[in-house]
C-alpha cells in the first residue's frame, strides 16, 4: 500500500489517454499513464484499487498484468517527466499527494494541498467540495490532527 504505478493504456478507451483534444492516434498516445498511488488491495485476486481522480472516469481496480512500478528519477538533470491526465472536457488533471494543513475562511473548511511533483511552494487551498476524490487522505489527516 502507498507505493505509485503507471496504469498500461493498452484497452482503455481514446478519452482517458488523449493528451489533447485534436484527434490525437492511438499510436502517438502514451503507453502508460499515472503514477497512482495503490489505496487497496482488491477483493480478486491479484488485483490493486487506485487513488484514480473521479473526473477521469474510470475503474479504479486493475489486475497486476496492467500496472508497472513508478519510481522518480533521483537525477534532476534528466527530464522523465510523465503526459499530464486529461478528462472528458479537456482539461488537465492534478493529482494530490498529501493534505497539510487545515484553516476555516469564511465558516468553510478549507485544505492545504500538497501536488504530486511540486514542492511546498505550490500548496494551495483548496475548499473541502474541490476534494471529493481524495476523501481518504482527509480523513487520514484529521486522524493523526486529532491524534495530536
Amino acid at each position: 500500500m502507498g507505493d505509485k504505478v503507471l496504469v498500461t493504456t493498452k484497452q482503455m478507451s481514446m478519452k482517458n489517454i488523449l493528451v489533447k483534444k485534436d484527434g490525437t492516434r492511438r499510436k502517438l498516445a502514451p503507453k502508460y499513464i499515472g503514477p497512482f498511488t495503490i489505496v487497496a488491495l482488491a477483493e480478486t485476486p491479484d488485483t490493486y484499487r487506485l487513488n484514480i481522480p473521479s473526473a477521469l472516469r474510470m475503474h479504479n481496480e486493475f489486475h497486476t498484468s496492467r500496472l508497472k512500478p513508478w519510481f522518480c528519477d533521483p537525477d534532476p538533470t534528466r527530464m522523465s517527466s510523465i503526459p499530464p491526465l486529461i478528462d472528458d472536457d479537456g482539461n488537465e488533471v492534478y493529482l494530490v499527494e498529501a493534505i497539510v494543513g487545515r484553516r476555516v475562511r469564511n465558516r468553510k473548511i478549507e485544505y492545504r494541498v500538497r501536488w504530486l511533483g511540486y514542492n511546498e511552494n505550490h500548496d494551495t487551498w483548496e475548499p473541502k467540495h474541490n476534494l471529493r476524490s481524495v476523501t481518504g487522505l482527509i480523513e487520514a489527516f484529521e486522524n493523526a490532527r486529532k491524534a495530536q
